[in-house]
């Protein structure tokens, strides 16, 4: 039965998150816009003037980073690694916006 009840647990667990990131990125648009305190351009999914996640404009390396306070509430509500967090989010903005290219998203 572990490895039964692990699986549902596991897929119940993504069906979740999918509903966190579809709240969270309801309103997310493709930018690049001002955004560090010397006015350099960051490249990401934004909610108005609001960061959700991305990276510096002129880096090319697909390396991501999240707005930590953001998604905190997930990581507290779900209770799991930040870097299982973090590959779900990947899946996830990698189906919905197919044309970015993510390494990696910290």
């Amino acid at each position: 039965m572990g490895v039964f009840y692990f699986i549902l647990v596991f897929i119940d667990m993504n069906k979740q998150l999918r509903k966190y990131f579809d709240y969270k990125f309801e309103n997310g648009e493709i930018d690049s816009k001002p955004y560090d305190e010397n006015g350099n351009d960051w490249f990401g999914i934004w909610n108005d003037d609001f960061l959700i996640v991305g990276h510096p404009s002129d880096d090319d390396n697909n390396i991501w980073f999240s707005n930590g306070p953001y998604f905190q509430s997930g990581l507290d509500m779900f209770d799991i690694e930040h870097h299982y967090f973090y590959i779900e989010m990947r899946k996830y903005m990698e189906q919905k916006y197919p044309e970015l290219e993510i390494r990696e998203i910290y």
